[in-house]
Order: C-alpha cells, then sequence, then structure tokens
C-alpha cells in the first residue's frame, strides 16, 4: 500500500532535515564499539565520554543558536527548525580518533548517527 502524498512528503522532509553539513543519503558508518551510543540522550553519553577521557573536537560552531555554542564546545552546527539535527565533534586522548555524532531532537536530543573518522 502506497502512503498518501502529503504522508509521503512529510517524511521526506523530516528525512531531509536529518542531515546537515555534509548531507548523505545513505546513514553514517556505525562503529562497532560505539553502536551502544546510538539512540541514548545526548547529554547522558556526553557525560560518559567525558568520563572515559574523550575531549571536545568542534572543527569551530557554525551554528545561529549562540547559546548551544557557548554550552557545548563540541557542536559545529545545529538547525533551529524541523528536528533540530545538530552534529557534534569528539577525539580521543590522542587526537588520532575522532566521533562525529548526529543527534535529533530539541528538547530530548537523541543520537541518531555515529561516524569515526581517523584510526
Amino acid at each position: 500500500m502506497t502512503p498518501p502524498r502529503h504522508v509521503a512528503a512529510h517524511w521526506a522532509a523530516i528525512v531531509s532535515l536529518l542531515w546537515i553539513g555534509e548531507c548523505s543519503l545513505s546513514l553514517p558508518v556505525l562503529a562497532e564499539d560505539y553502536a551502544r551510543l546510538k539512540e541514548r540522550p545526548y547529554d547522558v553519553v556526553r557525560g560518559e565520554l567525558i568520563d572515559e577521557s574523550w575531549k571536545p573536537a568542534s572543527p569551530g560552531c557554525m551554528s545561529t543558536l549562540t547559546y548551544y555554542c557557548d554550552v557545548y564546545p563540541e557542536l559545529e552546527d545545529c538547525a533551529a527548525t524541523g528536528v533540530a539535527p545538530c552534529i557534534f565533534w569528539w577525539e580521543d586522548e590522542s587526537g588520532a580518533l575522532k566521533l562525529k555524532i548526529y543527534t535529533v531532537g530539541e528538547i530530548k536530543r537523541m543520537i541518531s548517527g555515529i561516524e569515526t573518522v581517523g584510526e
């Protein structure tokens, strides 16, 4: 059964808002070691990363939501509309491995994807 046109258009708009910055139609590569982080509240995982000696590694906050830039030094960008997708960067102690974390949700920011960069 094909969904009504307005429903299909609605979902297409949501999917297009999920990826900001470097847009991709495919899901980010999810490292098995970090699968435990996906679909969890970002603020909880953020605390765990800090406890595990990960450091904020944003290439520079590009968000127009400057409040979030001050609160989250690891923030790259956040959309102020739709499902409020954001991108956060973390690096390990050596700086050789980085995590690029995608989130959705404004009030309860949930991790929607993770990419590893390096190593």
